[in-house]
């Protein structure tokens, strides 16, 4: 049972289904406000989950006046895949570990990439992770692996 003391009105839920004729409580929506700070975070760093936290204190709000986690990751996954360029898509992880092959010419702080599935031409393959194509790759400098040895 939800009661909202302000406007005096009671929800009844059951087992996770609404019984009442009144409508669900709905998640708020960022503003645009919240909307601009949540990219300024996302250009700094932050997760989602940190910046819901930090529009508490930035904009006066109490907690139940914040958006829904879910909104502001929509916000946030949005923003950095399409200005930022953050996805991490499989061509960009298969570039870079293909990039960073093992050559023999690395420094010896300088890290590398192996893998234990190499193609006809000797390139490292990138599995996508499930069980018939695990995604099995190592980034260690030289240097480490001498330690180990």
């Amino acid at each position: 049972m939800l009661v909202c003391l302000d406007r005096k009105v009671v929800s009844l839920f059951e087992c996770g289904e609404h019984v009442t004729r009144a409508t669900q409580p709905h998640s708020r929506n960022l503003t645009a406000p919240q909307k601009d700070f949540a990219k300024q975070m996302t250009r700094a760093g932050m997760k989602p989950a940190r910046i819901r936290s930090a529009m508490l204190l930035h904009f006066g709000l109490r907690p139940n006046e914040l958006p829904a986690l879910q909104k502001v990751q929509n916000v946030v996954c949005y923003y950095r895949r399409t200005k930022l360029r953050g996805s991490d898509t499989t061509v960009t992880i298969v570039a870079a570990v293909q990039w960073l092959a093992f050559n023999g010419g690395k420094d010896e702080q300088e890290p590398f990439t192996f893998g234990w599935d190499l193609d006809r031409e000797g390139i490292i393959v990138v599995g996508n992770g499930s069980g018939e194509k695990p995604f099995l790759v190592g980034f260690p400098p030289k240097a480490l692996l001498s330690q180990a040895s």
